[in-house]
């Protein structure tokens, strides 16, 4: 009895049947029980020459080359150029050992896939930059940059110096580069954290611009410093308010300090006492009266002088909050060399940096441990006792 087969052209995309497809090949599998389908395509249609590897589900794909929408005549609208990796679902990109995303052409593929020296180049610029602006304000005798050695150590890191190997990363880098502009955006929130520093340099001006507030707090101290053209501060409406809610506040200036008042008042207020000096000559005024001393002539000039019996008069001083001691949470998440979780119970010690014993404890079946303490900036770590 004679056999008959038939073999079926393969029909990608679920589009198109022959001869209007016959530019096109590859491999297409179909669903058990489905009809989704996995396919790796080649289309070498003249001028839309591409490839692409495809999952049904989700439209999870990787077109390369000249791009088009899926064929069913012999040609199809372009879509793009170059590569796309795309999901209708969720997508991840890992690399253990660092990652470099840029738009600094390489023609043809003739370079090393991790060349990240024009990023390099630009940080270095960045550093050099910072550095002696910094060294400007530490001879003003303000604050220098404290990003400085972080920033050099980073550059470091971009390139392995060994010959024997292809260029690489000495550390889990992520780099993102390119010759022209950057934009981050989004509808909702952008967050940026960092366990160590946040760096920033520019060439040129860094601007910040909200429809709200803009809202700054430091643990410490807040440190601005212009080498040029001075420092401004301007209230459009309500008024500008500076407090030192711990200590004194300074005025200093090397030429003539005004204070002015256009429309309405100057007060001075203090608790116990104002002191005016200039020239050798002096006006203190204290609970206990007006003094006056100067070696030179006192000349008062008036209409009319009249002279009163004596009087007081009551002021009010702002409230001044008193800063507590705060407490803050450091974490520790305890795991062996293997990155495996310990077991319930296992013993624990915290030292600071220079070895103290800060606290002992045991882990719970998490295995993180919370470290209050009003030091955050501190260098902590954790011993596990065998």
């Amino acid at each position: 009895m004679p056999l008959t087969a038939e073999r079926h052209p393969t029909q990608f995309d679920q589009k198109g049947q022959l001869p209007d497809t016959k530019k096109l090949s590859g491999i297409r599998s179909e669903e058990v029980d489905g009809k989704g389908f996995n396919q790796l395509r080649f289309d070498d249609t003249t001028g839309q020459i591409s490839a692409q590897l495809q999952s049904s589900h989700a439209a999870s794909q990787l077109n390369l080359g000249n791009l088009s929408h899926p064929k069913d005549k012999a040609e199809s609208d372009g879509r793009g150029e170059g590569f796309e990796l795309r999901t209708d679902q969720w997508g991840a990109v890992r690399a253990g050992s660092g990652l470099l995303v840029s738009t600094h052409k390489q023609d043809q593929a003739q370079g090393v896939h991790l060349d990240a020296s024009e990023a390099k180049q630009q940080i270095e610029g960045g550093l050099n930059n910072a550095k002696a602006l910094s060294e400007v304000a530490k001879n003003q005798q303000t604050d220098p940059l404290e990003m400085l050695e972080n920033l050099k150590t980073f550059i470091e890191q971009i390139e392995e110096k060994d010959q024997d190997k292809a260029a690489a990363f000495k550390q889990a880098l992520m780099i993102l580069t390119a010759p022209n502009s950057i934009a981050l955006a989004s509808n909702e929130d952008i967050h940026l954290s960092a366990d160590g520093q946040l760096n920033q340099t520019a060439g040129d001006s860094i601007n910040l611009s909200t429809q709200k507030n803009l809202i700054a707090h430091a643990q410490n101290k807040i440190s601005l410093f212009a080498a040029q053209q001075g420092a401004r501060l301007y209230a459009g409406k309500g008024k500008v308010e500076i407090q030192a809610q711990g200590d004194g506040a300074d005025l200093i200036a090397r030429k003539a300090v005004q204070v002015i008042s256009t429309e309405d008042k100057i007060e001075a207020t203090a608790a116990k006492e104002i002191v005016l000096t200039a020239g050798g000559s002096q006006v203190k005024i204290t609970g206990s009266g007006i003094f006056m001393t100067t070696s030179g002539k006192f000349e008062v000039k008036a209409g009319q002088h009249l002279f009163m019996g004596g009087g007081s008069v009551n002021s009010s001083l702002p409230y001044l909050p008193e800063q507590g001691k705060q407490k803050y949470g450091v974490w520790f998440d305890v795991m062996d060399k293997q990155g495996n979780k310990l077991k319930p119970g296992t013993e624990y010690i915290i030292f600071d940096e220079h070895d103290k014993e800060i606290e002992r404890g045991k882990l719970d079946r998490t295995g993180l441990v919370k470290l209050e303490t009003e030091e955050p900036n501190k260098q902590y770590k954790i011993h596990v006792v065998n």
